[in-house]
């Protein structure tokens, strides 16, 4: 079983927010997500998960486990009853919702709610509307609660909303007994047990390191772009994936109890160096052609590192995300961030220019 997750939702995303840990829970997908319409892909995949301790509630033994957890700790009980109450009494308007109740409790007519607790509007917080609730043992209860998951609670827009709020933002107790959980191919798993042996999905295993500069020139000179736009539109267009690269890396590289550099961190950085070569190319033919762009010479972002680029030189960020991840003794210092927050400026600067020269 190959698990597929991304960084694209990370909750540290910026460098004002603190490093989060390495074993905080990463939503997964066990099916194989689409291919991007331009690189890269922002999944990443790990194929070996022999080692992985997931609960798996589309299993008798995956269900009773969480079931023996739920009797062990008696927040996840107390949740997963208050979010069924919940999931029943807002159903009792709606008629979307009632027939997904309905369907979940089939062959059983849905529970009716006590109306005197309603009409004191409960005598303290946490009273139980359905009171049946409290009557089903923990697995009956989780089952219940997974069979509610769709029209009956439309508020749970994915299965791995549903399955977090479970745990009632208390996720440590899991974490001591399991890796994460699953259900119908998707889920949460702790990040530290899926980061560092995954690769980027559409990572070429054929292509060496040594060659990905070479094979950026090639790729750049083959495109025959000649017109001032559409050369920079090229750079931009390579400069964003190396965003997009660099915030991955940094989304990782960023928490603190990271314990070694991530395969595919690697190769992130030379698909950047990849694209750094692509980018002299266009910038050498945009440079050569800087008296008929005057308004990009004046560009306050753009011009410094195009200029840069076409005389052959790696921007200067780049150049620190390399010593910072590839030197055994180096410590990484936030430049996949501080790039990526200049490449920013650099697009918004050139989606301002592109379709008005001449």
């Amino acid at each position: 079983m190959t698990i597929y997750f991304n960084l694209l939702d990370r909750p540290d995303a910026g460098p004002d927010r603190p490093a989060q840990t390495a074993a905080q829970l990463a939503p997964v997908t066990m099916e194989v997500p689409p291919a991007p319409e331009t690189p890269p892909s922002p999944w990443l995949a790990l194929a070996d998960t022999s080692s992985i301790n997931m609960l798996d509630f589309d299993t008798v033994n995956g269900r009773e486990a969480y079931a023996a957890l739920m009797a062990e700790t008696p927040l996840y009980r107390i949740t997963a009853e208050l979010l069924v109450d919940q999931i029943l009494f807002d159903s009792m308007k709606d008629a979307a919702r009632m027939k997904g109740v309905r369907a979940a409790f089939a062959p059983e007519d849905a529970p009716e709610p006590i109306i005197e607790t309603i009409a004191k509007k409960y005598e303290f917080a946490g009273t139980l509307r359905f009171p049946v609730i409290a009557t089903r043992t923990d697995v009956q209860l989780l089952e219940l609660y997974l069979k509610l998951y769709g029209p009956a609670c439309p508020q749970h827009g994915s299965i791995e909303t549903h399955l977090m709020a479970l745990m009632g933002g208390n996720t440590q107790r899991l974490l001591e007994k399991c890796d994460g959980m699953s259900w119908r191919a998707r889920g949460w798993v702790r990040l530290d047990k899926i980061v560092y042996d995954a690769e980027r999905l559409d990572h070429d295993p054929d292509v060496t390191f040594e060659s990905y500069v070479t094979r950026g020139r090639a790729a750049a000179e083959a495109l025959a772009v000649s017109e001032p736009e559409p050369l920079l539109a090229a750079w931009i267009q390579a400069e964003r994936v190396q965003r997009e690269l660099c915030r991955d890396i940094d989304a990782v590289l960023r928490l603190g109890d990271i314990r070694r550099l991530p395969r595919w961190v690697r190769a992130d950085v030379f698909r950047i160096l990849e694209r750094e070569a692509m980018k002299q190319v266009f910038a050498e033919g945009i440079t050569k052609q800087y008296a008929e762009w005057p308004a990009l010479r004046r560009c306050t972002h753009l011009s410094e590192p195009i200029s840069a680029n076409a005389k052959g030189e790696v921007a200067p960020l780049i150049q620190q995300l390399l010593n910072q991840t590839l030197s055994a003794d180096a410590r990484y210092a936030g430049s996949a961030e501080a790039f990526a927050v200049q490449a920013e400026r650099r697009m918004r600067e050139a989606k301002r220019l592109i379709g008005k020269n001449g």
